[in-house]
């Protein structure tokens, strides 16, 4: 059976149509399209099929390896944005706990409570009041041995200067690592807040 593909350039035919294309009553068009498809897969593992599978070998690692690090510096920039928000946090807790005994305690309480994905353990911390270090630098545990020293520090300074006095907060976590190319490399984000004493 020949067929003729009407609307040529000219409005005439433009000669027989390809045997695929042409369809007895017998046939239905699903079977048409299963044949047509087979051809087409048969097609593509014969033909070019191999020059994609060769093209994804090569190419699957370069793109494993950038997705790699894009996840390892999120979860640097996760480990910064974190501790900038408890030092944040911390920071406006020293500035508020002025007639408190306990600024050291309060700082910690507050970088636990804003930054929760972060091990105390793995963040030093030190408080400044007016620039000047109280207490020694210590990590954000349970470690009160600075609040005498800081609330001292904060009294001082506020009874001198009622609307000056500031506090600030510094902290250091050691616990990221970033691993680029199979080498571990240390990463330690930092983030200082100074908040006017209240």
């Amino acid at each position: 059976m020949t067929a003729l593909i009407p609307d040529g350039p000219n409005g005439g035919a433009i000669g027989p149509a390809h045997p695929s294309n042409v369809r007895s009553e017998a046939e239905p068009a699903s079977v048409a399209r299963r044949a047509r498809r087979r051809g087409m897969w048969r097609a593509a593992a014969t033909g070019e099929g191999g020059a994609v599978a060769a093209e994804f070998a090569l190419t699957l690692p370069v793109l494993a390896a950038l997705f790699a690090g894009v996840a390892q510096f999120s979860f640097a920039f996760f480990h910064f944005a974190d501790l900038a928000n408890g030092v944040r946090t911390s920071a406006r807790q020293v500035a508020l706990s002025r007639a408190s005994g306990t600024p050291w305690a309060d700082a910690v309480s507050a970088m636990q409570f804003a930054a929760p994905d972060l091990s105390g353990a793995s963040v030093s911390m030190t408080l400044y009041v007016n620039g000047q270090q109280c207490g020694a630098t210590a990590t954000a545990t349970g470690n009160t041995a600075n609040d005498a020293a800081c609330a001292s520090a904060i009294a001082t300074a506020y009874a001198a200067n009622p609307s000056g006095a500031n506090a600030s907060v510094q902290a250091t976590y050691t616990g990221c690592t970033l691993q680029i190319l199979g080498l571990n490399t240390a990463c330690a984000p930092s983030a200082t807040t100074t908040e006017i004493v209240e």
